[in-house]
């Protein structure tokens, strides 16, 4: 009983993890405060938007990590360089600290060829799009041992909460401070971290699981997630 109430504390964990760390999705909620702060053109805005996606695509970097890593410490990487991330930005839009958008500009092979702008700002939002993947690992990983038996119950269940991150980031925002929306990038940068220290608690303890799991996944209990999810959907 007390192996089986384990394994429930990480399927709970990875739910709050998927939940909060979403933060690619509230992107447009500060963009235009961002956008003003910089003094950039809506296109310039844009890249920066690209660069939360193209962050993703080095996620494959948590896979080797995880190969090598603790996923306690990937858990906590992620939650660093998504403070780093979103926490850098919040300097720029508080205007406690400043970051030109163009840091340098340089040619590859041929000046006629490739141009390249390197951008302190573009790096910074690489790196939150990339502490995503990183958390979206931990649960992959925590819900494939723990759940071998019903992983694609698991799996959907947990991933299914990763859209209700901006909706739960707004009901934060407008308790807290409804008049600058640089709360947003605040909160990106911190709920994820202590999230993950909450997750402390059963991530470590995560082993795992065994042939009587799919059982217990079927009883009536489960069934009636399946019922909250389309709430929490339509919500």
């Amino acid at each position: 009983m007390v192996a089986q109430s384990g394994k429930w504390m990480v399927l709970a964990a990875t739910i709050w993890i998927q939940a909060f760390t979403g933060t690619n999705l509230d992107f447009s909620a500060y963009s235009s405060e961002l956008k003003s702060v910089l003094g950039v053109s809506q296109v310039q805005l844009n890249y920066l938007a690209t660069a939360s996606d193209l962050g993703k695509a080095l996620g494959w970097s948590a896979g080797l990590a995880v190969m090598w890593m603790p996923l306690w410490a990937v858990m906590f990487a992620a939650a660093a360089m998504g403070l780093v991330g979103y926490g850098a930005q919040w300097l720029v839009v508080a205007k406690v600290i400043t970051l030109p958008y163009s840091v340098v500009s340089c040619f590859l092979f041929s000046p006629n060829l490739i141009r390249i702008i390197c951008s302190f700002v573009f790096i910074l939002c690489l790196l939150a799009g990339c502490s995503i993947c990183w958390f979206n690992t931990v649960c992959f990983v925590l819900c494939i041992k723990n759940f071998p038996s019903a992983m694609p119950f698991a799996l959907s269940l947990t991933v299914s909460f990763n859209g209700v991150s901006a909706a739960l980031y707004n009901l934060v925002v407008k308790s807290i401070d409804r008049s600058s929306s640089a709360v947003y990038l605040l909160l990106n940068a911190l709920i994820p971290l202590f999230i993950s220290v909450v997750a402390l608690i059963p991530v470590p303890r995560a082993k795992c699981g065994d042939s009587t799991l799919k059982t217990t996944l079927c009883n009536g209990h489960t069934h009636s997630m399946y019922y909250i999810k389309p709430i929490v959907f339509v919500y």
